[in-house]
């Protein structure tokens, strides 16, 4: 059995857990002779570090609960804390959570048994939340984002789907792939990582091979501060060259993001973009358009898209 087999294999056997997958990718990737590859099963089995955008699968809805205290020893427990009552400013914080633990944890939190997760908020945030605002006559005690058992399951289940994805689009371009020597080279670097964008990568932030001036976003490739490379992507989504340049002239005079937002003139472009594809003058949907612009902006900024 080769190791493209014996991957297929381990990613249809719900026997074999995903750690052993993934260092078996580990393999394949030192093979292939691909950093891309190579660095998302290391991040996989190792964690993403705070500083590094993470894929979209490890971003997943959560919800705010906590405990009260009331008068005379009165009391409320695994309340629903209402997003509205978060701060706007950190909301995002408490709405999603991100799943940067290596499988590993993760894979031990479900395998606990418990039907849900817990992270705490922090300590400092409750007393600024809490103080009689959400139930009245009470304040918050404790309080915590949870996520269900489930989502954690669904994190696992699609590493091991686009890894089964790309073994077998590896495998269509050459059986004996995962059987290279250290002198040879199996495939194309380039077709490598092509392939590695579209099965695995998918819609992320930045998942770079070290360098701090270069992002991949889906079938992006833009170039932090270079505005060339902006434009060809958005030639692509059927943007006209003069709309194009006066996002050059907002980038220009706009000062840099801050807060999670962009400057007023790059503000003022982006809705007038989602204006045109709302009226179908591009041949994608609002939400696309939408999704597509933010991501190519940061990108060009060089900023995680998950702060937008």
């Amino acid at each position: 059995m080769t190791l493209l087999q014996e991957i297929q294999e381990a990613c249809t056997n719900q026997s074999v857990d995903i750690l052993t997958l993934l260092r078996k990718c580990r393999i394949l990737a030192a093979r292939l002779k691909n950093d891309e590859f190579k660095l998302w099963v290391q991040r996989e089995l190792d964690g993403y570090p705070n500083d590094v955008a993470i894929p979209e699968y490890r971003i997943t809805a959560a919800r705010s609960k906590g405990h009260f205290a009331g008068y005379a020893g009165s009391g409320m427990r695994n309340v629903d804390i209402p997003n509205s009552s978060i701060p706007e400013r950190v909301r995002k914080n408490f709405e999603t959570t991100i799943f940067r633990e290596g499988v590993g944890p993760l894979l031990d939190l479900i395998k606990s048994g418990d039907s849900s997760f817990r992270k705490p908020w922090p300590a400092d945030l409750i007393p600024y939340v809490g103080q009689d605002t959400i139930i009245g006559g009470m304040n918050l005690m404790q309080a915590w984002v949870e996520v269900s058992r489930g989502q954690g399951i669904e994190v696992i289940e699609t590493v091991r789907n686009r890894i089964l994805n790309f073994v077998l689009e590896i495998e269509t371009m050459n059986p004996e792939a995962g059987e290279s020597t250290p002198s040879n080279n199996p495939l194309p670097n380039n077709q490598v990582t092509q392939i590695f964008n579209h099965y695995i990568s998918g819609n992320v932030g930045n998942l770079s091979s070290g360098s701090s001036n270069f992002q991949q976003t889906a079938n992006m490739t833009i170039v932090n501060g270079d505005f060339d490379s902006l434009r060809k992507e958005l030639k692509k989504l059927g943007i006209i060259p003069s709309d194009i340049d006066e996002l050059e002239s907002a980038v220009k005079s706009d000062s840099p993001p801050k807060d999670g937002k962009f400057g007023q003139r790059v503000s003022s472009w982006i809705g007038k973009m989602i204006s045109k594809s709302a009226q179908s003058a591009w041949k994608v949907t609002t939400n696309v358009a939408a999704d597509f612009l933010t991501k190519a902006l940061c990108a060009y900024y060089g900023i995680p898209p998950q702060e937008f």
